[in-house]
C-alpha cells in the first residue's frame, strides 16, 4: 500500500495479507545496490532466523519470508529481492515520544522498561544479543486511543548476534563480528561494544 520507512539497506512497506483475513502487515526488503551486498544478504537472513525463533509478545513477529519473483517498477522492487513479512505495529517509537518531549510518570517508565526487559530476557536465554537497543528500536503501541498504557515491541535485530560459544562450528568469518570492529549506535551501546570488544 505505501512505504513506511527506508534506510541504506532496505525499504519497509505497509501491505495487506489477503490470505490471512486481510490483516495489515509490514514487508521489509533488502536493496540490491549496496556495498558488501553478499554480507548484507547473510545478515538479512540471520535477522529473519533470529526473529522467527524468538517467541515473545514484546518482540516483533515474523510471519513469512522469501524472494520476489517479478520486477515491479511501480513499487521499485526488483526480481530476486529478499523480503520478510512481519506484524504491522500501529504506534510510534520511544524516540518519537522523546523528540516530542513526552513526559512519562514513574509508573509508565516502570511498565515500559519491564516489557523491554521481558523481551530481552527471552533473547538472552537463546544467547542472542541485540547490539542496537535504542529508543528508535522500541515501538510503543497504545492499548487504546486515549491511554498512556502501551504494549512494547522490540524492533530491528539486523545486527544481533548469537553467542559464538554456543555455535563453535560456525566459522563464517564474513558475517561474524571480529574483534576491533564496532557495530551499533554510538550513544546507545555498551562501553565494551564501543571499544570493539566481545559482548555478552
Amino acid at each position: 500500500e505505501s512505504v513506511i520507512g527506508s534506510g541504506g539497506f532496505g525499504v519497509v512497506y505497509r501491505a495487506i495479507d489477503t490470505e490471512e483475513m486481510n490483516r495489515v502487515v509490514a514487508v521489509k526488503t533488502l536493496r540490491h545496490k549496496i556495498e558488501d551486498y553478499n554480507v548484507a544478504v547473510m545478515r538479512f537472513k540471520r535477522e529473519i532466523a533470529i526473529c522467527e525463533k524468538l517467541d515473545n509478545p514484546h518482540i516483533v513477529r515474523v510471519f513469512d519470508h522469501g524472494t520476489t519473483a517479478d520486477d515491479d517498477p511501480q513499487q521499485g522492487v526488483d526480481a530476486d529481492t529478499l523480503y520478510y513479512v512481519m506484524e504491522f505495529i500501529e504506534g510510534k517509537t520511544l524516540d518519537d515520544y522523546i523528540e516530542r518531549r513526552q513526559k512519562f510518570s514513574f509508573y509508565d517508565v516502570k511498565s515500559l522498561m519491564l516489557q523491554v526487559l521481558d523481551g530481552l530476557a527471552v533473547a538472552h536465554r537463546d544467547s542472542i544479543v541485540h547490539r542496537d537497543l535504542k529508543p528508535a528500536n522500541i515501538c510503543l503501541k497504545p492499548q487504546s486511543a486515549d491511554s498512556n498504557d502501551f504494549i512494547v515491541k522490540l524492533l530491528d535485530f539486523g545486527i544481533a548476534r548469537e553467542d559464538a560459544s554456543r555455535q563453535p562450528d560456525d566459522d563464517d568469518d564474513a558475517i561474524k563480528t571480529k574483534m576491533g570492529l564496532m557495530y551499533g549506535t554510538p550513544e546507545d551501546i555498551a562501553p565494551e561494544q564501543a571499544n570493539g570488544l566481545e559482548i555478552d
